[in-house]
């Protein structure tokens, strides 16, 4: 008898712990939630990244250097700190390092000044990055028509798509043809040595 019940015990199967268990869908759908979360707050999450170790990125916005701009943003961040973050990406070339996607105004003040960087991380593609930069360009009240045309005609030489530079600057194909059409007839040399030019209309 003894004997019957020591096989009967062998050919159950063993209780399972409660950690080896597998997870219910449920349980999954809550994990990944919370794993969501965690990430998104992560993104949003604002650090502190040494200067030396941020390269630049993406596309070049303005057309002239500024560097009274410069000055007078180190001094303003010199009296009251940095207030503003910048956006970041981990470098997809070096290890360790970080690329602006927005911000380099604030990432060259903040270098002369010998100060760590106050920034958001994010992980970002190319194709983002340059999405990311326009929108915020657009955003700014302070740069001309002829930046923003350049900018485009730099993501066009880029093999950007003409979808992507209408969402990079927000407007539409028929503006992005215009500034194209500027582009294409003036040299960028010239564009350059003449600078933003406030000023101008279209």
């Amino acid at each position: 008898m003894a004997r019957k019940d020591l096989l009967k015990n062998l050919m159950s199967p063993a209780p399972v712990p409660d950690d080896a268990r597998p997870i219910k869908r449920s349980d999954r759908g809550a994990i990944g939630a919370v794993s969501k979360s965690i990430n998104e707050l992560k993104s949003r999450a604002i650090i502190e990244v040494p200067a030396e170790m941020i390269d630049d990125a993406g596309i070049a916005d303005r057309l002239d250097e500024d560097a009274g701009g410069i000055e007078a943003l180190r001094d303003s961040i010199r009296d009251y700190g940095q207030q503003v973050p910048v956006l970041l990406r981990h470098s997809p070339r070096s290890e360790g390092r970080y690329e602006i996607v927005f911000g380099r105004r604030r990432v060259q003040a903040m270098r002369g000044l010998g100060l760590p960087v106050r920034a958001m991380v994010r992980n970002l593609d190319d194709k983002q990055l340059v999405v990311a930069q326009g929108q915020e360009n657009s955003a700014r009240k302070d740069l001309s028509f002829i930046e923003k045309a350049n900018f485009a005609a730099q993501m066009v030489k880029a093999g950007f798509e003409r979808k992507v530079i209408c969402d990079a600057l927000s407007i539409d194909k028929t503006v992005i043809s215009r500034m194209l059409t500027v582009t294409d007839a003036v040299p960028e040399t010239l564009i350059r040595a003449i600078g933003a030019a406030p000023s101008a209309g279209r």
